[in-house]
């Protein structure tokens, strides 16, 4: 079967890489395994079974695509060791894999806070020790070490997940300032629109991974809409409602807080917030937090977007700051005409 044409622009292909991301027989590590392998990379899939590595496998396989399995406990430093060596170079390394313990602080024994750091932080120092090396020697690598908004927003019930999740975030900036004069990159990823965005999310969940075309309809609401749903925030997380298709109800599975996109003065409308795999749209924008000159990402932006659909146009790009400046816009002229005409009226002679 000849390899399959990529959709990505020629700065986002992976030709000739091999990327290891673990954790990734299903939800996030999987649509990412999914979109390195269509960016041209050798993709080695990895969980804690080959078995139900298998099915992957043969799906990546199918389509066309170079793919390897490896399976391995990641608190089991040995079989960590020879599965890693056993797949030859490896030039990206996406880290997905993490468990999470949702007891509260004071049910969790320290054997157990010390267990999920262990697995979620310590492995991945150990997994970065077995491949970083070789990046080194070679001149390139990108470890992407997957954390969660809780590194910086906590939330009740998730101490060691926190504790390990603030650890991982700092141990990429750490592998940032060591290895980036070698060519080797860390960036720790956060998903999440709402976190991206500074949204709170009160209640439920996220939109996620395993949100898609065929899976039951779901909608994230803001706590305007809640208003009118249940009378109380929380309380429409749970409930369906009808939107569109009389015949396919959507279910509130999370709540978030009412935020002003369009205006500063109007009040927040009753928004829900959708699965594009879900509910195909003509239009989407899309929120990126970047560290540095933002601008400078435009035109990368334009050239990926134009790899998916050369049809579909990027327009409207604007930064934050200048997001904000258009909304208060009208505020700002009323200020400076409050403020010139307090000035004259403070400098001019009184007259009597």
């Amino acid at each position: 079967m000849p390899h399959p044409v990529s959709i990505f622009p020629d700065q986002f292909r992976l030709h000739g890489r091999t990327a290891l991301i673990t954790g990734s027989g299903r939800g996030l590590g999987w649509e990412i395994a999914q979109a390195l392998a269509q960016a041209g990379a050798r993709v080695l899939l990895h969980g804690r079974s080959a078995e139900r590595l298998a099915p992957r496998l043969a799906t990546l396989r199918g389509a066309g695509f170079a793919a390897d399995a490896i399976a391995f406990d990641m608190a089991d430093r040995p079989a960590m060791r020879a599965a890693v060596e056993s797949t030859g170079p490896i030039d990206i390394l996406v880290h997905n894999v993490g468990e999470r313990d949702r007891r509260p602080f004071a049910e969790i024994e320290p054997e157990d806070f010390a267990r999920l750091v262990d697995v979620d932080l310590i492995a991945a120092h150990a997994l970065v020790k077995l491949v970083a090396p070789g990046m080194i020697q070679r001149g390139w690598g990108r470890l992407i070490l997957v954390t969660s908004i809780v590194a910086d927003l906590a939330t009740p019930g998730a101490s060691s997940y926190t504790a390990a999740k603030g650890g991982l975030s700092a141990l990429a900036r750490a592998l940032a300032s060591e290895l980036g004069a070698t060519g080797v990159t860390s960036n720790a990823l956060s998903p999440g629109f709402f976190a991206t965005m500074g949204i709170p999310l009160l209640a439920g969940r996220d939109v996620s991974a395993q949100d898609r075309e065929t899976s039951p309809r779901i909608a994230v609401i803001n706590e305007a809409l809640a208003r009118l749903i249940a009378g109380s925030g929380p309380a429409a997380v749970g409930r369906p409602f009808l939107f569109e298709a009389p015949d396919k109800p959507v279910e509130v599975v999370g709540l978030v807080g009412d935020a002003r996109f369009a205006s500063l003065r109007d009040r927040t409308p009753p928004t829900m917030y959708l699965p594009f795999r879900q509910y195909r749209q003509h239009r989407m924008s899309f929120a990126a937090r970047v560290s540095g000159e933002p601008t400078a990402l435009t035109e990368s932006v334009r050239q990926a977007v134009a790899g998916v659909d050369g049809n579909v146009p990027l327009f409207g790009v604007r930064t934050q700051v200048e997001q904000i400046d258009v909304a208060v816009r009208q505020e700002r002229v009323f200020a400076w005409l409050a403020s010139g005409f307090g000035v004259l009226a403070l400098t001019s002679p009184e007259r009597m």
